[in-house]
């Protein structure tokens, strides 16, 4: 539940936020400090990256619905892994966060699904 939470308030608050609602805030994200690569390259990419913005919104909008979805639960992770190994890429100071958010989707696996099969009876027995 907490995963849903994280993403659901991300959104609303990302959604009040003028940048966020006019597509620009992957743009100035990329432009200051926070960004891993320097230089003005962002500027010339501002059309893919408006786009990046709001795929980034309904990103954190779908992944909680995908993983909740049994039949969905392995895009979602696919998809969740794969957005937050680009937010450690791109963004200094959020490898953490992102390992951390990566190992909260542990939880939504079965231990036989990670390697650990030898316990799948003793988990199943219970």
């Amino acid at each position: 539940m907490q995963v849903f939470v994280i993403y659901w308030q991300t959104v609303l608050q990302k959604m009040g936020d003028y940048y966020w609602a006019n597509g620009e805030s992957i743009t100035y994200f990329l432009l200051s400090h926070h960004g891993r690569f320097s230089g003005q390259w962002p500027v010339n990419f501002h059309g893919l990256l408006d786009k990046i913005n709001y795929l980034t919104l309904l990103t954190e909008l779908a992944i909680p619905i995908l993983l909740w979805i049994s039949k969905t639960r392995k895009i979602g992770l696919v998809i969740g892994i794969s957005f937050h190994v680009c937010i450690a890429a791109l963004g200094i100071n959020l490898f953490l966060f992102s390992l951390t958010m990566i190992i909260c989707y542990l939880a939504f696996l079965k231990p036989w699904e990670i390697g650990m099969g030898k316990y799948k009876n003793i988990s199943q027995s219970n």
